[in-house]
């Protein structure tokens, strides 16, 4: 019988690759990732912030985990992370620079 855990990631992967806008490579190691574009204010001016998010449980179980200096491979273009990678109830959301 599988654990809650399984389950969960189960779930998981089954939500991202539905929901996900494509494979992430990371590290060498791919997994499906959602991106997110949005506007962020700064005094007078405006920056567009891109993220991708991931399952945190997914990403345990594939042995991905990224830091400060991962090498980030989304849609053919190599991306490096702005901030450290920022852990959200159960994703993992890393900020593209």
């Amino acid at each position: 019988m599988a654990t809650f855990e399984q389950r969960f990631t189960r779930l998981d992967r089954r939500v991202f690759s539905r929901l996900g806008d494509g494979l992430a490579t990371i590290d060498g190691k791919e997994i499906e990732a959602i991106y997110n574009k949005q506007t962020v204010q700064f005094d007078d001016s405006r920056v567009a912030e891109r993220s991708l998010e991931f399952s945190e449980s997914v990403a345990n179980e594939l042995g991905i985990k990224p830091n400060r200096s991962s090498l980030i491979l989304w849609q053919g273009r190599e991306e490096r992370l702005a901030i450290p990678p920022l852990y959200q109830d159960g994703v993992i959301r890393l900020v593209l620079a």
